[in-house]
């Protein structure tokens, strides 16, 4: 038998071929490996298949409050929802109102199906506390396609008759005009 001969051996009715080094050489190289997908960053979101998490941080000595991201694009074919994340660090508890506006008339509206796991204690439209210390979590699924801007409105700024019909870039918050800058631009497509 030659270096570059085959040898052939059957074992358990499947075939292996042993090559001798001499045809190794000769053998295409094999493919190089696929890199696995990077790690998320330490702390970041890492969204389920059609999850985008909205988190809402009140905190500070004013007890202000942060919202991001400042968009979302969700696909109502692959139940596309918003996933509220909201943190009350504050030492009281805060009012919070989500209220949806069409992004062309800035009209009303509400583009999603109702809120779980409960929409009777937190929805779109509906004043709901956060305690002092605490949080909340919950998901909106998307309804009704189009271009929305959702605004956060939180403590002094919930208006006592709830959402405004038209959308606000500004209102008066205890005697003076404040400008509402927590506002989420919402792509709802099928």
């Amino acid at each position: 038998m030659t270096k570059s001969t085959l040898v052939l051996v059957l074992v358990a009715a499947s075939a292996i071929v042993v090559a001798t080094p001499s045809d190794a050489r000769d053998a295409p190289p094999s493919p190089a490996p696929k890199p696995s997908p990077a790690a998320p960053r330490s702390g970041a979101a890492v969204p389920a298949a059609g999850v985008t998490p909205v988190n809402v941080v009140l905190s500070g000595p004013n007890c202000g409050h942060r919202v991001s991201p400042p968009s979302a694009n969700l696909h109502r074919n692959s139940h596309g929802l918003l996933r509220w994340n909201i943190q009350n660090s504050c030492s009281v508890a805060k009012p919070i109102l989500l209220c949806v506006y069409d992004a062309k008339s800035q009209a009303l509206v509400n583009p999603f199906f109702p809120c779980t796991p409960d929409p009777n204690s937190h929805d779109v439209g509906k004043t709901f506390p956060v305690s002092a210390h605490d949080h909340v979590t919950f998901d909106c699924t998307a309804r009704d396609d189009g271009n929305y801007l959702k605004q956060v409105r939180v403590g002094n700024e919930v208006p006592p008759g709830g959402c405004p019909s038209i959308f606000q870039r500004a209102a008066t918050v205890d005697g003076k005009e404040k400008l509402l800058t927590h506002a989420l631009d919402i792509t709802i497509e099928p």
